[in-house]
Parts: C-alpha cells; structure tokens; sequence
C-alpha cells in the first residue's frame, strides 16, 4: 500500500438500497482516480451497506466522488433509497501483524 506525507483520508459512505450490489463494476473507475488507495465495502443490514474509501488527501477524495458519481448511480441506481457522505482524515490506524 501506497502511503503519502499527509495523512489519508476516508470518505465514508452509507446508503440504503433494495438491490444487489455489483462490487465488480467498480475497480476500473477507482484504478483511474488520483490518490486513491482502496476500499471497503461492508453489508451492514438487509439494504444496507456502508463503504470505506481511502484517499491520500482531501482534494483527492473530493474530485474522486465527482469521477465515481456516473459509476455509482448506474450500479445502484434506482435502487438508491438515500446516502450520506462525509471525508475526514484518519487520525489513528492498528493493522494486526
């Protein structure tokens, strides 16, 4: 993994939705965002999944939601009943040995 001078960021994401989520169709668009380091998807309910994305900085993580919108809104779609999103920088981190 790739680590910066500045801290990264993490957006989180959490949004309800009725249908499946097809994780697959979302490497490519990340692969060509700046910045970005990774991400994690966690099904949190029956409709409901919150996501991890991992930013080397905030400006990165601002123009990657931009790049990843088109790509989210066709994955999910109309099956999108509503989302939150808020960015801030990791202020702690442990990674077992």
């Amino acid at each position: 993994m790739r680590r910066s001078a500045r801290p990264p960021t993490a957006a989180r994401g959490r949004c309800s939705a009725t249908g499946v989520l097809d994780a697959a169709a979302f490497p490519a668009v990340f692969d060509k965002c700046d910045g970005f380091e990774r991400f994690i998807v966690a099904q949190t309910g029956e409709h409901e999944v919150v996501s991890l994305l991992f930013w080397d900085s905030a400006e990165h993580a601002a123009a990657g939601a931009v790049a990843i919108g088109p790509t989210v809104a066709s994955v999910v779609g109309a099956s999108l009943i509503n989302q939150e999103r808020t960015v801030g920088e990791i202020v702690t981190e442990h990674v077992a040995r």
